[in-house]
Order: C-alpha cells, then sequence, then structure tokens
C-alpha cells in the first residue's frame, strides 16, 4: 500500500492487489477449529437446557 500527500491535508491511497494462495493443511486447521468451537456452543446450550429443566 503506497500514500500520496496532496495539498498537505488529504490523502490518497493505492491498493496494490495481491493474489491469494491458501494453504491447504490452513484451511483443514481452521475447518477443525470452528468445528470444535461449534461443538462446544452445543455442549453449553445443552448444558443450560438441562439445567432449567
Amino acid at each position: 500500500m503506497t500514500t500520496k500527500l496532496i495539498n498537505c491535508k488529504m490523502k490518497e491511497i493505492y491498493f496494490s492487489p495481491i493474489e491469494l494462495k491458501e494453504n491447504p493443511e490452513e484451511s483443514k486447521a481452521r475447518f477443525k477449529f470452528w468445528y470444535s468451537m461449534d461443538l462446544v456452543g452445543l455442549q453449553n446450550m445443552s448444558l443450560i437446557n438441562l439445567q432449567r429443566v
């Protein structure tokens, strides 16, 4: 990212696009993390429902 000063009061920002390449191991780890977080949330909801009964 580069910036240019214009009239010392404003800035223009230029973004250079970069192609993102995702590593298969990273995507699997991310999926496992969110899957485990989903399971923890379901367990918490189940415990709360059991306490209400």
